[in-house]
């Protein structure tokens, strides 16, 4: 008899604590993915700044050649895919840096 209570107790907390760590890890994988979101927002916000900066002067002068040089020369130092769009909408260089 005393052998059927503690299985009963040993089976009821074992699925406790099975509930508590699905019900944890479901917490812990959400936060994780927002933190991984928002690291990548930000850090793409900051390269279009930076970009932005950087081809300034060529976009208010509207220098094609010069900003697709520009453009190129910054993808292959950071390893990016650049797209530069102006403000109707119309694309300015796109440059794909595969490695």
């Amino acid at each position: 008899m005393r052998n059927k209570i503690i299985w009963k107790f040993f089976g009821t907390s074992a699925l406790l604590a099975l509930i508590a760590v699905f019900v944890l890890n479901f917490f812990v994988s959400l936060k994780l993915q927002h933190n991984f979101e928002q690291r990548i927002t930000e850090k793409l916000r900051s390269n279009a700044i930076l970009v932005g900066d950087i081809l300034k002067e060529d976009l208010v002068n509207n220098r094609g050649e010069t900003i697709q040089n520009k453009t190129k020369t910054l993808a292959e130092k950071l390893n990016l895919r650049i797209t530069v769009i102006d403000i109707q909408g119309k694309v300015l260089a796109v440059i794909r840096q595969v490695n």
